[in-house]
């Protein structure tokens, strides 16, 4: 899940009755415009804020300076986020619109070029979406976040229509470029002067350049206003024998090429986000080596009431230029970051440099993404890109998928060329979330532990839902995949098909993905890629997915999920036919969320996809566990334990788990019982039934054994060990771990 609220926002969702308001921010104005007036917490310090004032300090006020300008009457009634990862295709790009009262002209001031903005059309926008009586931002949820595309002035109202970050990507990309040889030059001279030379990209270590003449491709390493420099003549002849150096005659055509060469997954991180440069500037430092706490701490930067993650897309390996320090050595330019670390009120990050005390700094920072490396890009920017997401699936499941692209013509799209050449060859699909552009995986579905599920106590329209399954969607017995992208023509030199025989046979139909993989290479291991891909789409589409269409779910649960996130689908009591056995007694399973409306007056539609692969894989948690800090035989107090993700709140851990079967044991297993958690009060579980041993300080309770444990939901989130070939007693198969 990628949306997370707080502990108060949780609450604030569960109410009977859901009172959300918006807030609507435009880069350069340090004000936001909201539908109603949005408040934040009341904090010892707090600007403005006097002895004496009516104020209880943990509670909330109006924020200064907002301006309840927005009309929900006349603003976008939903935000449609769809995928299309059976297609193998283009996601959706959605966007917002948001109408804003005219009052007093304030609005017609911000739209005038050269008033209080330069220039509002490009400018970044964010939508973010909170409940009455919580607190903003750290309270409030961004779920939508693009550029200014569209200004419409009406009679006392101005509308703003905002693109998704993905619409970023429709642009070109390595503009072909043609020029002439100014004289003949023979087999071997190295010596070339061109007529022009401007449109041509100088090469780096991220990317090879070279010119093709004829059927020759001369590398080169650097340019000047009218020359290649040092150039390697016939470079390309070990890849195709036809293109050996030869020589030229004065004004033959002189055509740009480049390859472009690495993890796929990294270089659209690259081609995303080159040309980004340094993307926020000015972003106010409050401490050198100072953390939240006053903790002092090495190479720490401080920045108040900033989330690093959220509010500027910063990954570890990013850079970082601070200017205006009173302590020179405080000034680093282009310095990498270490580490990142967000805490309540604000964020610090860390550097190499030996940063000194400055309590009260004056500084300003700016960032750079790590990633910004090619000569042309998309210029995109952290904000706009969910990197953690792609290094997550690259590290996990796609470490060394290596691609090798020839860049002989324009990239017309850059959209179509990362989602198809990039993302689909390893069976990936691109996902359009609210705020960024990230990435999914075709892979049996792996879960969190903040897994939500939808039941008949969380659906609205259970009667409604109809389970469905065609050829249309969903459905697919045959990949084809075609490689070796030649080096002159345009076609493939080599190709696999992968087909599933059984369902061809059942269908009696044959259904073909034909992916045209330019990057994939013999060399890169492209037949065993291609057979790995095939078989991870075949697995969830030879049978036709089952999917529900138009599945509504109360707003504060809705909220949360976005296109891509895996949820529990529980159809207990909602009597849908069990296509595995004809009857409609169906167990609880996975199904992936892959189409969402969001209606801003409070009503969230989602699409839901089986992501089961027929249970041939089973992806699960491994069991949360807690020490005892104190026991009974009927109950044990538990303490923040292994990395205490809730801190001194270890009951977090459990609370969704009442009824499940727990053991508890000592070290070496020599002392184990078992018992099921009947009730939990802050950190005291209560067991029954009574265990036949007092549990002694850092024994250990987990969940019981898979054929011991009468909870589904345990079952289905986390792994038990096996044999790893027999199923388990209830003829479920084993798990496989990550």
């Amino acid at each position: 899940m990628s949306f997370e609220f707080t502990e108060n926002a949780l609450r604030a969702s569960q109410k009977v009755n859901i009172e959300p308001t918006y807030s609507f921010c435009i880069e350069g104005l340090d004000y936001c415009f909201t539908a109603v007036a949005i408040q934040s917490y009341i904090r010892w310090g707090d600007p403005g804020l006097y002895f004496g004032d009516d104020w209880v300090y943990g509670g909330v006020r109006d924020i200064d300076g907002q301006k309840t300008l927005v009309s929900l009457d006349g603003s976008s009634k939903r935000i449609t986020q769809q995928l299309y990862p059976d297609k193998g295709s283009i996601s959706s790009v959605s966007s917002v619109t948001v109408r804003l009262v005219d009052k007093n002209q304030e609005v017609s001031q911000i739209i005038t070029p050269g008033l209080d903005l330069n220039e509002i059309l490009g400018k970044r926008a964010d939508l973010w979406m909170g409940f009455l009586g919580t607190s903003y931002p750290e309270d409030y949820l961004k779920i939508f976040s693009g550029i200014i595309s569209d200004i419409v002035s009406g009679a006392g109202w101005v509308e703003f229509t905002v693109n998704h970050p993905d619409e970023k990507k429709r642009q070109r990309l390595y503009e072909k470029f043609d020029t002439t040889l100014t004289s003949a030059i023979s087999a071997v001279t190295t010596t070339i002067q061109l007529d022009d030379t401007s449109g041509l990209y100088t090469p780096s270590d991220d990317i090879r350049a070279f010119v093709r003449i004829d059927d020759e491709f001369i590398e080169y390493t650097s340019k000047s206003a009218t020359h290649i420099l040092g150039v390697t003549r016939g470079a390309l002849n070990g890849i195709d024998p036809r293109a050996v150096g030869a020589a030229h005659d004065d004004e033959a055509t002189v055509e740009s090429f480049y390859i472009l060469e690495g993890d796929a997954i990294e270089l659209a991180l690259k081609l995303m986000l080159s040309g980004s440069g340094n993307y926020a500037t000015g972003v106010e430092v409050a401490n050198f080596k100072l953390t939240e706490n006053l903790v002092q701490v090495n190479g720490a930067i401080y920045f108040q009431g900033v989330n690093l993650n959220r509010d500027y897309g910063l990954t570890v390996g990013d850079f970082i230029t601070v200017t205006g320090a009173s302590s020179g050595v405080n000034n680093v330019t282009s310095a990498p970051i270490l580490t990142i670390v967000v805490g309540i009120d604000g964020s610090y990050l860390t550097v190499a440099n030996a940063v000194v005390l400055e309590a009260d700094s004056a500084a300003v920072a700016s960032f750079a993404s790590q990633y910004d490396v090619l000569p042309d890009g998309l210029g995109m920017d952290p904000r706009d890109v969910d990197v953690d997401e792609h290094n997550f699936i690259r590290e996990t499941f796609l470490a060394g998928f290596n691609l090798r692209f020839y860049l002989k013509d324009t990239i017309d799209v850059g959209k179509e060329f990362i989602e198809k050449q990039l993302y689909v060859p390893f069976a990936g699909y691109a996902l359009p979330r609210g705020t960024r552009s990230s990435l999914g995986i075709h892979i049996a579905p792996f879960p969190f532990n903040d897994i939500q599920t939808l039941d008949e106590n969380t659906i609205k329209n259970p009667s409604s839902l109809k389970l469905r399954r065609n050829y249309a969607r969903n459905f697919y017995n045959s990949i084809v995949f075609r490689y070796d992208e030649d080096l002159f023509e345009e076609k493939f030199d080599r190709g696999t098909v992968t087909v599933n025989p059984a369902s061809i046979t059942e269908t009696d139909r044959r259904k073909d993905l034909v992916v045209d993989a330019k990057g994939m290479r013999s060399d890169l291991q492209a037949q065993t890629r291609a057979v790995n891909a095939a078989n991870r789409l075949l697995d969830r589409y030879k049978r036709g997915a089952e999917f529900l269409e138009g599945v509504k779910i109360f707003f504060g649960q809705g909220t949360l999920l976005e296109p891509g996130d895996v949820v529990i689908f529980d159809p207990t009591n909602l009597q849908i036919t069990n296509t595995l056995d004809g009857t409609r007694v169906k167990e609880a399973k996975f199904f992936e969320v892959s189409n969402k409306d969001y209606d801003l007056s409070g009503q969230v539609t989602v699409t839901l996809t089986d992501t089961s692969f027929d249970g041939a894989q089973r992806y699960a948690l491994f069991s949360p566990a807690s020490y005892v800090e104190f026991g009974t035989t009927s109950s044990v107090v538990i303490k923040a334990s292994f990395t205490a993700p809730y801190g001194v709140n270890e009951f977090q851990k459990w609370t969704d788990f009442v009824g499940a079967n727990v053991q508890i044991r000592n070290a070496d297993y020599t002392v184990i019982g078992y018992s099921k958690i009947a009730g939990i009060s802050a950190n005291t579980i209560t067991l029954n039934p009574p265990l036949a041993f007092t549990p002694l300080v850092d024994y250990v309770m987990e969940f019981a054994p898979y054929d011991l444990q009468t909870s589904d939901r345990v079952k289905l989130l986390y792994t038990h060990n096996s044999d790893g070939t027999n199923p388990f007693a209830d003829g479920k198969d084993p798990y496989v771990y990550l």
